[in-house]
């Protein structure tokens, strides 16, 4: 049924609704008219069935229209919502971006420290093989493999390089960290702007 609204114009409606009620009138009003007296019975039946048609219709109509009122309302407030949100977004990925930038540049000058002052130590520091074999273990997530007796011949890792990798290691996870945090803010204030959007 609903449908059928598309087609049917409302001023059709609304004219079939008021001639279901003139004849319904005209069947008790005019009575005495020949025509109407000798046709009152079937005037009046057409009469009740075309008011009770347009009288369906006009709700339907009006459902109809309060219904794409309603649409429209909460279109409107999906777009404010968006908006505000695109808002929010760019915000929060400011903020994301500038506590990178600094991430890096913390983790940059730690790498040039090394390079200044460790990579002259390079010759003079021995890691054991066994405590290589430990970091990278541990940088995996895993247990050391070695049993029985730690390997304690020098490796050929320089302390510079070791430290790099550490030095990386941690600015990245502190990269991570400041994602995760931004990950949360975005939920959390996209959450806030479409819940105030929709009270």
């Amino acid at each position: 049924m609903m449908f059928l609204i598309n087609y049917i114009p409302e001023w059709t409606v609304h004219l079939g609704f008021l001639l279901g009620l003139g004849l319904i009138f005209t069947s008790f009003v005019l009575y005495f008219v020949p025509f109407v007296a000798t046709y009152r019975l079937p005037i009046l039946l057409v009469g009740i069935i075309v008011a009770c048609a347009g009288s369906f219709v006009e709700g339907v109509y009006y459902s109809n229209n309060w219904w794409l009122t309603k649409v429209r309302e909460m279109e409107l407030k999906v777009a404010e919502a968006e908006a505000k949100a695109a808002q929010v977004n760019v915000q929060i990925v400011t903020k994301y971006v500038e506590k990178i930038k600094v991430v890096k540049e913390k983790t940059n000058e730690n790498i040039k420290y090394i390079e200044t002052y460790i990579t002259k130590h390079d010759n003079s520091i021995v890691f054991p093989k066994s405590f290589i074999m430990l970091h990278d273990s541990a940088s995996q997530n895993e247990v050391s493999g070695s049993t029985g007796s730690p390997d304690e011949s020098p490796s050929d890792v320089k302390a510079s390089e070791l430290l790099s990798t550490v030095v990386e290691n941690y600015g990245t996870c502190y990269e991570l960290r400041e994602t995760v945090v931004a990950w949360q803010d975005w939920y959390k204030a996209q959450k806030e702007v479409f819940e105030n959007t929709f009270k």
